[in-house]
């Protein structure tokens, strides 16, 4: 009888930890299935691999003369000496809107290099080739979100023009916006996604008047789901997409 008693009392506290570290060990599973699971994600590699061909050799992307005005312009503005309302010009006479500029002014505020300009624009390409995926993930499925990201990643337009900061380089990011919103307002009936999709239409003219040829389509799709639009957040977005165009508007283009 003593040495069942001793016996039973040996193995109290290994029942204990057995019981209390049960939960930490349901957890740490939970992490290393999560762990797993993330790093053999197709996006996250397409994602990292995106990364690596984007912000590869930045010092020998090609800087033409647009791109350089626009660097040094947003230099002037992250030292305070200047605050254009327009940027460049374009081939019709008419100057685009200056939010380009003003963009490139935020990695100029940390660093004169332009290498951190063409880092900030390689990394909001990368962050629509995301953006991209996981809309085709949620709305199409795992095998369209995969296509759709290599796509992206050997596209000319949202490769190539990745490693320079200019305006194309952000269009296809913010087009991803304006079709999350489309399908947010469409699809799931958020009247949200109306503001999303107008506003964003609004910044991607606010970085350059080409951006203007998206607008019919973004029209066509308010017609087609008028019943479904939520016009007061539509014209919330429009308001949006006046404010950002405003110094542009001011300047009297």
């Amino acid at each position: 009888m003593a040495r069942a008693i001793q016996r039973a009392e040996a193995h109290v506290p290994e029942r204990a930890w057995g019981a209390t570290g049960r939960p930490v060990r349901r957890l740490a599973a939970r992490l290393r299935a999560l762990l797993a699971a993330t790093v053999g994600s197709p996006l996250v590699l397409l994602t990292l691999l995106a990364l690596a061909l984007r912000w590869n050799a930045l010092d020998l992307a090609r800087v033409d003369g647009p791109l350089l005005g626009a660097l040094t312009e947003s230099a002037a503005v992250a030292r305070g000496e200047s605050l254009p309302l327009v940027g460049a010009p374009t081939a019709l006479g008419l100057h685009h809107p200056p939010w380009l500029i003003y963009l490139l002014a935020l990695p100029a505020l940390a660093s004169r290099d332009p290498r951190w300009a063409l880092g900030l624009v390689a990394l909001l390409n990368v962050a629509g080739l995301v953006g991209l995926s996981l809309l085709a993930r949620r709305y199409y499925g795992s095998r369209t979100a995969a296509l759709v990201a290599i796509l992206w990643l050997v596209n000319p337009w949202t490769g190539l023009l990745a490693q320079q900061a200019s305006a194309a380089a952000l269009l296809a990011p913010l087009a991803v916006v304006v079709l999350c919103g489309l399908l947010r307002g469409a699809v799931d009936r958020s009247p949200w996604g109306w503001a999303l999709a107008v506003g964003g239409l609004g910044a991607m003219v606010g970085l350059s008047l080409w951006a203007l040829v998206a607008v019919p389509g973004v029209a066509l799709a308010l017609l087609l789901y008028r019943r479904r639009v939520s016009w007061p957040h539509a014209l919330l977005g429009a308001c949006i997409a006046l404010l950002l165009l405003s110094p542009w508007l001011y300047e009297g283009n």
